[in-house]
C-alpha cells in the first residue's frame, strides 16, 4: 500500500511513534491556544473545502533542455610545463581567478586572468594531479589537471 504521513494532522495514528513524547508535546504545543502556530487552525489556505477546480494552466514553452556548451578549454592536459586556459567568450575567464589546488584540498598557486586566452607555469610544481578552479561561487568551474 501507498505510505503517506500528513505531519500537520494532529490526529493519533500509526506513525506518532517516529516521534518522541517530548517531540509530539512540543509539536502539539505550538498548534495551542496562544501557541506559535496555533493562527495555522484558522487559516483558510490548507483547507481543502475552499479548493477551486479548474483546469491547470497551459505551459506554452517547450521543456526542451538547451545544451550550453561550455566555453573555457585547459590544455595540453596531462601538462609538463604550462597549461592553457582559453574561452571562446572573453568575458567568461577575464577578471576572474584561477585557483590550483593540490589533492589534499591546499591552494598552491593562484593567477588573476586578463583575458581569454591565458598561461599558467606549472614547471615548479612536482608531478601529480591538481584541480583548476576558475571563478567562484554558481561561475566555478573545476578541472583535473595531470601535471606530468
Amino acid at each position: 500500500g501507498d505510505m503517506f504521513m500528513n505531519f500537520m494532522d494532529l490526529t493519533d495514528d500509526a506513525c506518532m511513534n517516529m516521534f518522541t513524547n517530548d517531540q509530539k508535546t512540543k509539536m502539539r504545543g505550538s498548534f495551542a491556544r496562544n501557541g506559535a502556530r496555533n493562527s495555522f487552525l484558522n487559516g483558510f489556505q490548507c483547507d481543502s473545502a475552499y479548493a477551486q477546480g479548474g483546469p491547470l494552466p497551459v505551459d506554452t514553452i517547450p521543456a526542451v533542455p538547451v545544451a550550453v556548451e561550455d566555453p573555457v578549454s585547459i590544455f595540453p592536459n596531462p601538462a609538463e610545463n604550462v597549461i592553457n586556459i582559453q574561452s571562446k567568450l572573453p568575458a567568461t575567464l577575464t577578471g576572474k581567478k584561477a585557483l590550483l589546488f593540490n589533492m589534499t584540498g591546499q591552494l598552491i598557486y593562484q593567477q588573476l586572468l586578463q583575458s581569454g586566452n591565458e598561461k599558467m607555469i606549472l614547471h615548479r610544481l612536482p608531478a601529480g594531479i591538481y584541480m583548476l578552479q576558475i571563478g567562484e561561487k554558481a561561475e566555478k568551474k573545476m578541472f583535473k589537471i595531470l601535471k606530468m
